[in-house]
């Protein structure tokens, strides 16, 4: 069968059928007994019968990773040249936002192009900006 991002399917995309069969089974009501649960201070811990929770299924989907594989896909580096060009819009916008006298969207414009230099210049991804 093929894959999101290659020729077949890859472990990325059937790695949560484990979670969707482990929620069907919590779902039973053979399995609304079975639970046992106990709240640390520090965490919880949750001891069940699933057969998900099975070494024949830790072994299978162990397995099933090796076979599969995973399909790396690395993020783009951004250019200069895109940075450039990112800020050559921006001054666009800025332009017009300036003769309009439009103080909301000249702070959004020069947010953006500072967020972005400062990104570019630092190496920073998105959740490091926020």
């Amino acid at each position: 069968n093929p894959g999101k991002n290659s020729d077949t399917i890859q472990w990325a995309t059937v790695r949560s059928i484990r979670s969707a069969l482990s929620n069907y089974h919590h779902t039973t009501p053979e399995a609304q007994t079975a639970n046992i649960e106990a709240e640390e201070p520090k965490g919880s811990f949750r001891f069940t019968d699933a057969p998900t929770s099975s070494r024949w299924f830790s072994h299978i989907s162990t397995g099933m990773h090796a076979c599969l594989g995973d399909a790396i896909i690395q993020h783009k580096a951004i250019t200069v040249d895109k940075i450039k060009a990112l800020h050559d819009v921006l001054e666009v916008h800025w332009t017009e936002a300036f003769a309009n006298k439009d103080q909301n969207k000249m702070f959004d414009l020069s947010s953006a192009g500072a967020m972005s230099s400062v990104a570019f210049g630092g190496a920073l991804r998105g959740e490091e900006l926020a």
